[in-house]
């Protein structure tokens, strides 16, 4: 009858602990800042494919402030196959360079011509910072769309909660819904590279 009890007593055990480990990450998620874009549009003349230019909004819909917020940003044009590896490795380096400029720290630049490794030491303390709720308009020029492709861009956006100990990454990508350059469009979400961690 003991070997019953002490059975019972560890699956209850058990399941406490499963219980307890949900209701932390329920709080860390909860209680962790979310930055993510909330809009996206064009903002340059309509038909002037030089020199387009988006304002995407940055939304902290976190519950807790964001720091050291950097949004890394590269414009694609046509339609790239958002699922292959290559996609998804640009996706990776834009992220790692968004979080090296973020967080500070040394950021690999590949070799140069001669094959020496680069690389670049970023100090601490960059990019800027969004309270709960809050939003700030970011411009980024996003060049030439070639005439025939429909614009868009991808990128990643690093950032700390208040502690500074966990760096975060929300990944995105939008696109025009039309090969058309029309000033305010806003862009619409890809059906990938949508990502938070």
């Amino acid at each position: 009858m003991g070997a019953y009890y002490t059975y019972v007593a560890s699956q209850q055990k058990d399941a406490t602990d499963r219980q307890i480990e949900i209701a932390n990450r329920a709080l860390d998620f909860q209680s962790r800042p979310w930055v993510a874009p909330n809009s996206v549009k064009i903002v340059s003349p309509s038909d002037d494919r030089a020199n387009v230019q988006a304002s995407i909004e940055l939304r902290n819909f976190g519950t807790v402030p964001a720091f050291h917020i950097v949004s890394w940003i590269l414009q694609y044009h046509g339609e790239p196959d958002l699922a292959s590896d290559r996609f998804r490795s640009m996706c990776k380096s834009w992220c790692d360079l968004a979080d090296a400029v973020a967080h500070g720290g040394k950021l690999d630049m590949g070799k140069d011509v001669q094959g020496t490794a680069q690389s670049v030491q970023i100090p601490f303390n960059m990019g800027f910072s969004i309270f709960p709720q809050n939003s700030i308009i970011v411009t980024q020029d996003i060049g030439f769309i070639p005439p025939g492709k429909r614009p868009g861009i991808f990128g990643c956006i690093a950032y700390t909660d208040q502690l500074e100990q966990i760096h975060h990454h929300t990944g995105f990508c939008f696109r025009g819904a039309s090969e058309a350059i029309v000033s305010n469009e806003v862009l619409g979400i890809c059906p990938v590279y949508q990502t938070a961690d």
